[in-house]
């Protein structure tokens, strides 16, 4: 694909203006969107009074007019000039620095004189300010965004901790109808923050969610427009992905507010996904096989062995050994536990797990 630069110029017959023009060009639409015209910049001269006469509505006279009224000689003029400047200022520069050192400082005293180097040392120093206080700012917003990270990460933490005690509260009031002791609470804080720190937290085997994400399509062709229409981008939020989809370009580089066309260059789905976590991570084997042992489940999955952590999966292998259990943190993953002659023991975690 090319882009061409074409100099035009036209005659404003119904007084739309410079901005008018420019819209008139820039809003027609051309057929099959081949070309998008965009006016870069407008220069106005005064031809008088139109007439039959007129040198630019005379085929043999209008390029000669043309040119006379949209001379470059003016601009030619402010070209030569600045560079005549820079030519000066580079002979300043080189003198400058072959001089030797006792005339160095009379060179430059002579710069200043001339007024030369002041304006550029001005022009330097004021972009340096501007951009050390971008660079700040940016710091700033940097630092603000750190701490709330941090804070919003510290709150959603607390709020899980909090749930697990809710939840441990609830199931012993609805197992044994009686309020948690204070001292339970304790544990049951301090397993929280055990699982937290183990990134387990939240994390429930054989759970099942359903949620709603937003996927952006966009129109494979951003030429001619003919489509299919391709998946770009997912969201949570819908108006996340509003906000995305009115931020892009559509065929030709068109702007709109794709979120409120039924059909246009980009869209909208939302989609139900459901979720199922059944990271069943580690068994415990007696000789190689399940050691299932009904009779002492506390939990759904228990009766099958198999549990999300090591932590659970120790808690039943302990109440599984019953008098033989060694105690927490004695038995090792994946490594057999004897027990009393009668066999081994191991947590193992399940292949395709590591």
């Amino acid at each position: 694909m090319k882009a061409y630069q074409i100099e035009l110029m036209v005659l404003d017959f119904d007084g739309l203006g410079s901005d008018g023009i420019k819209a008139e060009i820039e809003n027609t639409r051309y057929a099959n969107r081949c070309i998008k015209p965009e006016v870069m910049a407008c220069e106005e001269r005064d031809i008088g009074e139109w007439s039959d006469e007129h040198p630019l509505n005379q085929s043999d006279k209008a390029d000669a007019e043309y040119h006379r009224l949209f001379s470059s000689n003016e601009r030619e003029a402010r070209d030569e000039k600045a560079e005549d400047e820079v030519a000066r200022l580079l002979e300043w520069q080189r003198l400058h620095d072959s001089a030797p050192e006792e005339a160095k400082g009379v060179i430059l005293d002579r710069l200043r004189e001339a007024n030369a180097i002041a304006p550029i040392v001005e022009s330097w120093k004021a972009e340096v300010v501007r951009l050390t206080e971008e660079l700040r700012q940016e710091q700033e917003r940097n630092k603000l965004n750190v701490a709330q990270a941090d804070t919003e990460t510290a709150r959603l933490r607390e709020e899980k901790v909090v749930a697990f005690v809710q939840g441990a509260q609830w199931w012993e009031y609805a197992k044994a109808k009686a309020t948690m002791w204070a001292s339970d609470r304790n544990r049951a804080e301090a397993e929280a923050v055990s699982k937290q720190q183990a990134g387990t937290l939240g994390v429930l085997a054989g759970w099942r969610a359903r949620m709603k994400v937003y996927l952006t399509f966009k129109n494979a062709d951003m030429t001619e427009g003919r489509g299919p229409m391709l998946p770009d981008r997912c969201f949570l939020k819908r108006t996340d992905a509003e906000r995305y989809i009115d931020s892009m370009p559509g065929v030709m580089g068109m702007r709109a507010k794709w979120s409120k066309q039924k059909y246009g260059d980009w869209a909208i789905q939302e989609i139900i996904v459901e979720e199922e976590w059944t990271a069943m991570e580690w068994i415990v084997e007696e000789d190689g096989k399940p050691a299932r042992y009904p009779e002492c489940h506390v939990h759904p999955s228990w009766s099958n062995c198999e549990f999300a952590t090591f932590e659970e999966a120790e808690a039943y292998a302990l109440k599984w050994l019953g008098m033989h259990s060694p105690g927490k943190g004695q038995i090792e993953p994946n490594v057999p536990f004897e027990f009393c002659g009668n066999g081994q023991l191991m947590i193992r975690k399940k292949e395709g797990k590591h």
